[in-house]
Parts: C-alpha cells; sequence; structure tokens
C-alpha cells in the first residue's frame, strides 16, 4: 500500500499529544462528544478541541451519535430526535474543523419480515436525502459505518440509492468479524466503490474486543485492499500506548510489497 492514511482515535483531547500525532502524519478521530453530554453545556470541549486541533494539519473526523437512533423508524418522533442528534454532530464537526462525521448504519439483522426491512430502507434513504439537502452547504461527508449488519447489501443499497457524494461508507472491520455472515473480503469486493474510511480493529470472530491487529492480520488485510485497489483512511480502532512504535509497524507491514 502507497500513500497510507492514519488516524488515531481521541477521547479526551486534553489527555492527547495532539503535536506528536501531527508530527507524525496521522489524522485524529474525535470520540469526546457522547449523547450523554449533549443536552448540557459542551463548549468548552469544543473550545478545547478547537484550540487544540487550530495547527492540525491532517485528517480530523468525528465519531457522532449512535446509541438508540434509528433514521429508518416509522415513528415521526423517532427521526426528529435521530435528526437533531445527527445534526448536533455535523455542527460539532464544523465547528473543530473535522471533514467526516460517522454514523452507525441503525440497520437490525434480526428483522425477518421483508415488508418491515423494506419499509425501513426506504424510510433511511428519504431520511438521508432530505439530511444530505440540509447539510449541503457544509464541508462534511457522511460515512456509514456498518455495526450489526451480516452483509453489505443493505449498507450499499442505501448509500446507492441516496446517490451523494456526501454519504459515503466507513467499513468497520471488527464488526464484519463478530457480527457479519459475509468475509471481509465480499465486504470490501461489494462496497470498495463508496468505501472512504475505515475502522481497522479484528477479534476472535464472537466478540467485538477492539483487538490490535497483529503482523499476520495487517498482512491480510492489506492483501485485501491492495486486490481492491482502493486507498481510505485507515481509523486504528484499538488501544496503543507507544504511538510512535504502533504507527511504524503499521506503516512498515502495510507498505511491504
Amino acid at each position: 500500500m502507497k500513500d497510507i492514511k492514519l488516524v488515531k482515535l481521541i477521547g479526551d483531547i486534553n489527555k492527547s499529544n495532539i503535536d506528536e500525532i501531527n508530527n507524525l502524519g496521522i489524522g485524529v478521530e474525535i470520540q469526546s462528544f457522547p449523547q450523554n453530554i449533549l443536552d448540557e453545556d459542551y463548549s468548552t470541549i469544543i473550545s478545547d478541541c478547537k484550540n487544540k486541533l487550530k495547527n492540525f494539519s491532517n485528517v480530523i473526523s468525528l465519531h457522532g451519535s449512535s446509541f438508540d437512533l434509528n433514521p429508518g423508524s416509522t415513528d415521526k418522533k423517532v427521526i426528529e430526535l435521530t435528526k437533531y442528534r445527527y445534526m448536533q454532530s455535523v455542527e460539532i464537526a464544523k465547528e473543530i474543523g473535522a471533514k467526516y462525521v460517522i454514523f452507525h448504519s441503525q440497520l437490525n439483522p434480526l428483522l425477518s419480515v421483508d415488508k418491515i426491512r423494506k419499509l425501513k430502507l426506504e424510510n433511511q434513504i428519504k431520511f438521508w436525502q432530505d439530511f444530505m439537502n440540509e447539510i449541503n452547504d457544509i464541508d462534511v461527508t457522511i460515512l456509514l459505518e456498518n455495526e450489526y449488519d451480516e452483509n453489505p447489501e443493505e449498507i450499499l443499497y442505501i448509500v446507492e440509492s441516496v446517490n451523494s457524494p456526501k454519504l459515503r461508507i466507513c467499513l468497520d472491520t471488527g464488526h464484519i468479524l463478530a457480527y457479519s455472515k459475509k468475509s471481509l473480503e465480499e465486504w470490501v469486493v461489494s462496497a470498495k466503490d463508496f468505501i472512504t474510511y475505515i475502522h481497522l480493529h479484528f477479534n476472535d470472530g464472537k466478540n467485538d474486543s477492539h483487538s490490535k491487529p497483529s503482523y499476520e492480520q495487517l498482512i491480510y488485510f492489506k492483501n485485501i485492499i491492495e486486490e481492491a485497489k482502493i486507498n481510505p483512511i485507515l481509523s486504528l480502532e484499538y488501544s496503543f500506548e507507544n504511538e510512535v512504535e504502533e504507527i511504524n509497524r503499521v506503516r512498515h507491514v502495510l507498505s511491504q510489497t
């Protein structure tokens, strides 16, 4: 892989060495705005992010609200709340200079009635069409992340139907391994035209443990991405203490020929 674009997760921005991250040439995915604070005053967190990131020259992304929201709901009040929370995330992204906002797909694989599944899919498409129109003048790209999705078909159907360059896919490798009936290779082959961003982490295929990838797992991932001929942003969604060591390790493995 060439021109590898890496991103590190950031919880509390005041506990992160942003200058070191910037000097390493990697981006940040801000996860500092959990839903439980969104009805309170979070202006201080925004100010801290703006101050810390004012000279940041790499990718800035934001993980948006995810829990208990449903853009495919048939309940207007649920849609209103979902839109309100999502718009809060977009406005936060605008304030801190994030160009990507990640939302979970909110697709439920346990729905077994085809009529209901199709209705909720169509509701999602309308939701995102309306949402894209409302944020048309804001310089952000919305990324739908697979979570419990068993296959790529429905998330692809949504993105293809909305047909907006501002709505793309964040592929989550760990969620595929833990929850999907399709392999990582099958997901990448199917969704490669829409994959802008990847949450990179691994697990045992049973629990979404967000484990650090081994050398063999990184080679496995690299081969899949190279075969698909895509070069998405890679967000390292697992814990590591030594940033220089881990970034150099991942870059070294992924750049091998």
